[in-house]
Order: C-alpha cells, then sequence, then structure tokens
C-alpha cells in the first residue's frame, strides 16, 4: 500500500526533470545560434580588416615617427638631484653644450654618458623654455666596511681586494661589485678547504645618501683528507707512491704545511708526480685513468680516489734523427742522454730534445721544432724513437728594447748585451744577458722576451723588461766610551749613482785615536771593454799611544808595575785594529825572567787569564808568538835569554 503523499511528490518530482530537460535544450540551441552569428560577423570583420590593413599599413610605414623629444637649441643648461657630486662633473661628462641642437639621438647618448659613470642611479632630461634640465639621483656611498669572523684570511687583506673590486670606504655603492665581492671570499675559503664557509653581506642604509656594509663569516673547520686511494698500483705498493705526493692525510706537521686540505691545484700537481715517476722509470704507457673526490655530509672529511694504468716496463731499442738537420748529425746524436737497451725515461728524453733545441737556437734558429715519436713494439716491449728535428727559418736581431728603466740609463743596461743587433738569433747569448743583467743588483726582476717582427718571417726583436729596485744604502752609528767620549759613525753609498752604473760611497768615522774620512768612486766600465777604475780619497789617523794598557785596566797596570820594580819604558807594538801587545822592558830575561815576573804577579794577585796574558818576546820581532789564546806555558822552550823583555798581551776583542 502506497502512501498518497509519496505518490504526488514522485510525479512532482518527474514533471520537473521534464521541464529541466526542455529548458537545457533550448538554451544548448541558443548558444549554438550565437555561436554560428558570431563566426559570421568574425570571418566578416576579418576580410574587412585584412583590407583596412592593407591601405594603412603602407601609410603608417611611410609616415615619420612620433619625437619624443622636439628638436631644439640649447640656450641653457641646470642640473638638479646633485648631493655630493660636483656639477661640474656632471658638465664634463656630457656630451651636449649650450648652443647645440638637442634632439632624440643626442638625449639618449646624454642619458647613457651619465649612467656610464656609475653615479647616477636615475638620469631623466626634461625641457623648459630651451632650457636643458637633468635630473639625476645620485648612487649611495660606502660610509664604512666592517669584517667581523675573519681568521683564515688577515682584515687588511681582505679589505685591500674588496678595494680592488670596488669597495671601500668613501666609495660608490655598487651592488653588483659587492656581489662579485661575496663569491670571491667564498671560493677563496673554498680553495682552503672550508667548504662550510659561510659569508653573509649587509647592507645598512644611513642618512644623507649612505650605507654601511657589514660582512660576517662563519669560516666553519677546514675540511681534512680523511684517505687518499691509489687503484691499479702492481709495481709499486701504494705507500711509496704516497710518500711522493704532497696532499696526504693528518700527522705531524700538518697543522703547518696545511698539505692535509684539499687543493685542486695541488691534486693536478700530484698526478704529474705519479706521471713522471712512473714514465722515467721505463712505463712509457702509464695513464692516470680517473680521480673521484668526495666530502662527507658534514663537510669535515674528503676522501680521494686515484685509478691508474702501469702498463708494462719498455727498453729503448733504437734512437735516430730525422727532417733537416742544419746541423751534423754526429753532433745532435751527442746531444741525446738516452742510449739503446737502457730503460726508457721522460726526463732524459725531454733533456735530449731540450739540448738539440737549445743547439740549433745558438745558431739562429729561434723557432726549431723538435719532437720524439716513439715507436712502440709491445710484443718486445721496446721502444725505438726517431727524433724530428724542423729548424724553420733562421732569424736575425732586428732591434733591442729596454722597458722599465726609470732611472737607469739604457747603456747601462745595453753594455751587458752579448746578443747584438743586426746578428743572428743566439739563445745562449741571450740568456748570458740576461744573467748578466741581473748581476748588476740594480733590478728585482729581469725578463727577456723575443716577439716576432710583423710582416716578416726571419726578424725578431728583443724585449728587455726591468724592474728597478733601491740601490743605496745609508749606515749610522753612536757610540760612547769613557776613554774617547762620543763616537760617531756613518757612511753614505749609492751602487748606481744617477743611473749611470757607477759607485759612490762617502764614510765617516769620529773615534778619538781612529779617526777616518773616506770617499770611494768606482766606474765598472771605464774604458768600452769592461775595465774598472776606482779612486779612493781618505784621511785617516791613528793614535796607538791612547790605547795604553794603563787606560784599559788602571789597577792591573798599577801591580804590573809594582811586581816590575826595573821598568824602564812601555811599548806598544801590534795591529791598531783588534790586538795590541805591550812589551815592557825589565831586568828579567830568559825563561826564567819570565818564570819570576809570572810568580811576582800571582804575589800581587794577579792571574793572566783569558784576557790578560803574560807572555816574553821571541828573538826579532816576534811575530812567532802572536797567536790568540798563548800560554806562557806553551812559549817557554821557544824563549831566547839574549832578548830581554816581558809582556803583557791584552786583547781587546776577547781573542785572546
Amino acid at each position: 500500500m502506497h502512501h498518497p503523499c509519496i505518490k504526488s511528490t514522485r510525479a512532482a518530482r518527474q514533471g520537473g526533470n521534464r521541464g529541466r530537460i526542455r529548458a537545457d535544450e533550448k538554451l544548448r540551441r541558443a548558444v549554438l545560434a550565437a555561436l554560428s552569428r558570431l563566426r559570421n560577423a568574425l570571418t566578416a570583420g576579418l576580410r574587412a580588416g585584412i583590407a583596412v590593413l592593407a591601405v594603412v599599413l603602407p601609410i603608417a610605414l611611410a609616415a615619420p615617427p612620433a619625437a619624443a623629444i622636439t628638436p631644439f637649441v640649447v640656450k641653457d643648461i641646470r642640473v638638479e638631484g646633485v648631493q655630493r657630486t660636483e656639477a661640474g662633473t656632471v658638465f664634463s661628462y656630457l656630451p651636449i653644450k649650450v648652443g647645440d641642437t638637442l634632439d632624440d639621438e643626442k638625449a639618449a647618448l646624454a642619458v647613457k654618458a651619465l649612467f656610464a659613470t656609475g653615479f647616477f642611479r636615475d638620469v631623466r632630461l626634461e625641457v623648459e623654455n630651451d632650457v636643458l634640465l637633468v635630473i639625476v639621483q645620485e648612487r649611495p656611498t660606502i660610509s664604512k666596511v666592517e669584517i667581523t669572523g675573519n681568521k683564515e684570511f688577515d682584515t687588511d687583506t681582505l679589505k685591500k681586494a674588496l678595494k680592488e673590486i670596488g669597495v671601500a670606504d668613501a666609495r660608490i655603492f655598487d651592488r653588483s661589485a659587492l656581489d662579485r665581492a661575496e663569491q670571491e671570499m667564498k671560493r677563496q675559503y673554498l680553495s682552503r678547504g672550508r667548504y662550510a664557509a659561510k659569508v653573509t653581506v649587509t647592507v645598512t642604509p644611513q642618512e644623507r645618501n649612505r650605507v654601511a656594509i657589514n660582512i660576517v663569516i662563519e669560516e666553519g673547520d677546514a675540511a681534512k683528507i680523511a684517505r687518499i686511494n691509489i687503484v691499479g698500483e702492481n709495481a709499486y705498493s701504494e705507500s711509496d707512491l704516497l710518500a711522493l705526493m704532497t696532499l696526504t692525510t693528518p700527522g705531524w706537521t700538518t697543522w703547518y704545511t696545511k698539505n692535509d686540505q684539499y687543493s685542486k691545484q695541488k691534486l693536478t700537481a700530484d698526478l704529474e708526480t705519479l706521471r713522471s715517476f712512473y714514465q722515467n722509470r721505463g712505463y712509457l704507457e702509464f695513464n692516470v685513468d680517473s680521480t673521484q673526490v668526495s666530502i662527507t655530509p658534514d663537510k669535515e672529511d674528503i676522501y680521494i680516489t686515484i685509478n691508474i694504468t702501469e702498463g708494462p716496463r719498455y727498453t729503448v731499442s733504437d734512437i735516430r734523427l730525422g727532417g733537416d738537420l742544419p746541423i751534423p748529425a754526429t753532433e745532435l746524436t751527442g746531444l741525446v742522454q738516452m742510449r739503446v737497451g737502457e730503460t726508457f725515461s721522460r726526463e732524459r728524453l725531454q733533456a735530449s730534445v731540450k739540448a738539440i733545441s737549445d743547439r740549433l737556437g745558438t745558431e739562429g734558429y729561434a723557432f726549431a721544432n723538435v719532437n720524439a715519436i716513439p715507436e712502440i713494439d709491445r710484443d718486445k716491449l721496446s721502444a725505438a724513437f726517431t727524433i724530428f728535428v724542423d729548424p724553420g727559418r733562421r732569424v736575425y736581431i732586428r732591434k733591442i728594447n729596454i722597458n722599465g728603466n726609470v732611472r737607469t740609463r739604457d747603456e747601462v743596461i745595453r753594455r751587458e748585451m752579448r746578443q747584438l743587433e743586426a746578428a743572428w738569433y743566439d739563445g745562449a747569448r741571450i740568456e748570458r744577458s740576461k744573467i748578466r743583467i741581473r748581476r748588476l743588483g740594480y733590478f728585482d726582476d729581469v725578463n727577456i722576451e723575443t716577439p716576432p717582427v710583423p710582416g716578416t718571417a726571419d726578424q725578431v726583436d728583443i724585449d728587455v723588461t726591468v724592474n728597478e729596485k733601491q740601490t743605496g744604502n745609508l749606515l749610522a752609528g753612536v757610540g760612547y766610551s769613557s776613554a774617547e767620549g762620543l763616537v760617531l759613525n756613518g757612511s753614505i753609498s749609492q751602487d748606481n749613482i744617477f743611473g749611470s752604473g757607477n759607485a759612490l760611497a762617502v764614510g765617516v768615522n769620529t773615534s778619538k785615536y781612529n779617526r777616518t774620512y773616506s770617499l770611494l768612486f768606482t766606474q765598472p766600465y771605464y774604458t768600452v771593454d769592461g775595465i774598472s777604475r776606482t779612486i779612493e780619497i781618505y784621511e785617516k789617523s791613528l793614535d796607538p799611544a791612547g790605547l795604553a794598557i794603563a787606560n784599559d785596566n788602571p789597577a792591573l797596570w798599577a801591580d804590573f808595575r809594582n811586581a816590575l820594580p826595573d821598568v824602564r819604558s812601555v811599548d806598544v807594538i801590534g795591529s791598531p785594529y783588534c790586538v795590541r801587545r805591550y812589551v815592557v822592558d825589565a831586568a828579567f830575561g830568559g825563561p826564567d825572567g819570565l818564570a819570576a815576573a809570572r810568580t811576582a804577579l800571582a804575589d800581587r794577585g794577579v792571574r793572566p787569564g783569558r784576557r790578560h796574558v803574560l807572555r816574553q818576546a821571541g828573538s826579532g820581532d816576534g811575530s812567532d808568538l802572536l797567536r790568540p789564546g798563548l800560554r806562557a806555558a806553551d812559549v817557554a822552550g821557544k824563549l831566547r835569554p839574549r832578548r830581554q823583555g816581558v809582556g803583557l798581551w791584552h786583547d781587546r776583542n776577547g781573542l785572546g
């Protein structure tokens, strides 16, 4: 049994659905009709548009473009917006002057020129009653640059590097330059093995259009090489190969050498060291297949793996010369350092090639090409080498150019040249010239290049570039002693006076007993053949009497005179510079006299030691006894009784 309400509801619902279906059908038809009308309208409009475009386009192309600035004659120029920059600076860069006719092209050039200065962030040109208004907005200046957190690099070094990029106090702030500086700092830290380093740059605006730059560096710990693996070694142990490399794992000295920190340059050099090691021992086909460098996620440990192929060991089966030989083959063969039957060595092969090339260079073949081509026999494990020689054209020197000598005259350098102009090129003479110029002592660096002369195939120039250094010396000294009072000494010397290559020296010593005034002048090239001449003007005065032992040690001298009552005179004998001998004539003679004098002095408490030694002069001038440190007992057997005298040796410099 169905409920009547439910039945009516179902009927109403079915009728509503039929109504909605009819409405949807009407809507669909209406939309389709509208789309059809729109399509027809678009088709008709497109045809009409094409027709109109065909008429309008030629007219538009023929018409001149609208000008942003109507050309006019500039009556005056005013600059607005400058704060630090002087208006004259703007005028100097502005390619427009009063009286010029300004148009779009010149206006664009003016804006471009002002932007190129880097002083402004915005530039606008306006016109007011034929007056050109240049409105600019200046870039901020850097008030200060602060760097914190750096330990690996010195602060001054970092600031100097930033200044070269353009980031420094009082400079115009440039964001691109600051970004380059930030990236360069990160790269430098990576090269030092600090892969966890962070560089944070903060730019703080300040009053008066200024900014402050603060660079905070978090260096972190340097990554260490935890292990180096060499894969493929058979002939030599891994430990022997690792000992050849600069890079290593942490050890006792790596805190100083930093060799436990990875560096691409060091790794490349180590790979070349391994290649040379193997090839110098016969492994001609040695090869480094690959290298892998990995770092742990915490960026603290680095692992390096080197994959190598050793190959077999080869011997030399034959050595031949080929190509054009301007020098007899027997002479060139004598320059080859390898011999048949020996184990191949890349070092000796390269030395042979260089020796042949240098020999050709002495004959004028500056661009000789010498190459060694191997012929490998893998069955016999031998290699034959053919050294091909291509001498090229013989060249001569057109002229010698001297550069970098600000103070030194050209002739001072040219007279050291062993290679002459208009002569055949000689590599040995050029190298000898470089050595002679360096030995002058006037330059920090000497560089010689031989560029070809443009447009010719047989001429070269010699460009000598020098970097001068200071060649003068100034010495001064002040001393004081109770015997001489105030003593002054000094000297001035110049090894390259007025750039002439001559040497001049002046010296003064105001010592009371050894006074010296000197003037020394040296001409290394008094003649064109290199004969030198030295002129010395001096005044030297020596007063040895003022250096008596009584002035040095009065108490000792008094004891000496009291012990030897028969003293009659004192003579000073010896060199005035270091050691002096004082001979006292007395009644003592022979070995017994010396012994008596020693006993007398000992009774008085005077004991000759290291600085005061009692001696007796021998026959003649006594030069056989003038040796520092000689004791009386050492000369007792050499004394001769016919010479009467007792000597007291005193060494001022402690040599006795």
